[in-house]
């Protein structure tokens, strides 16, 4: 039951995201976090799960923790299975279907770091998304990386 209701949050979620996502234009903001700021964090979070594994979640799931800066945060999705196991400001989402999240131009972008992360063990997408910051659409870039069985990635708009 919990599934089906975390499964109904997420489509929830992706809905309202996209219907908000068509209303606003795609106007870039200015960003106070860097790339490099979003390398920093990212390099930060693959230590601790290689370190940790899912012993390292509880932190980045933090939303005043060590893995969010702003805009930025860490998430974690699995390699195989696709899912949600850390978000760093949206704890929510742990344990639903990743691999169903659209970008307001209805690609499936969680799908392709999927796909790409089983070429390589690093990557980057590319997408809009909706920046909390200035509650515009923006182009946004995430790097992944490969630690074990998990993805961990953080993005930035550029």
């Amino acid at each position: 039951m919990l599934s089906f209701i975390r499964s109904i949050f997420l489509a929830s979620f992706v809905l309202i995201s996209s219907l908000y996502s068509v209303a606003q234009a795609q106007v870039p903001s200015p960003s106070s976090e860097s790339r490099a700021d979003a390398e920093q964090l990212l390099l930060k979070a693959i230590k601790k799960v290689g370190k940790e594994g899912k012993g390292a979640f509880p932190a980045i799931n933090n939303p005043k923790g060590e893995f969010v800066k702003g805009e930025l945060y860490v998430f974690v999705v699995g390699k195989e299975d696709g899912l949600f196991y850390a978000h760093g400001v949206a704890a929510g989402l742990v344990g639903t279907d990743a691999k169903v999240l659209l970008d307001p131009d209805n690609r499936f972008i969680i799908q392709e770091m999927l796909a790409m992360a089983k070429q390589k063990d690093s990557g980057q997408i590319s997408y809009v998304w909706k920046n909390p910051s200035s509650n515009k659409l923006q182009a946004k870039t995430t790097r992944f990386e490969v630690v074990g069985k998990y993805i961990v990635a953080v993005g930035f708009y550029n």
